[in-house]
């Protein structure tokens, strides 16, 4: 499971985060908890946990890989949500496709389309 730390002052700030990742990747939390919120995309598991702590002030190196069909459109969903791009969508070899972007809380996901997995 890949955990990303989400900055934020309020519970309201972190449910706004999660409802990015549910609307990006259009897939609902399966766990919601206070303290953390658990969601499985495309083969991978992803776990979000606010940080409130304003002494933790760190750059955000996490990368999140996250498994995806039709990458182009999941690609251009991102960046007009407010990622930024990394790397455009290519062809990594075969079939496989990967992008990165930047979320708007700092982390690198790289998207991985690879029709033998996902």
């Amino acid at each position: 499971m890949i955990k990303l730390r989400i900055k934020t002052n309020d519970d309201r700030e972190f449910k706004e985060a999660v409802k990015w990742f549910e609307v990006a990747f259009n897939s609902p939390a399966y766990i919601t908890e206070p303290d953390y919120t658990c969601f499985t995309l495309g083969g991978y598991e992803l776990a979000l946990y606010p940080e409130k702590d304003e002494v933790l002030e760190k750059p955000r190196t996490n990368m999140a890989y996250v498994g995806v069909k039709d990458i182009s459109t999941i690609f251009n969903r991102l960046i007009s949500m407010g990622a930024n791009v990394v790397q455009k969508p290519f062809v990594l070899g075969g079939q496989v496709m990967i992008a990165r972007v930047r979320d708007p809380f700092g982390h690198i996901l790289c998207l991985i389309d690879d029709p033998s997995y996902t």
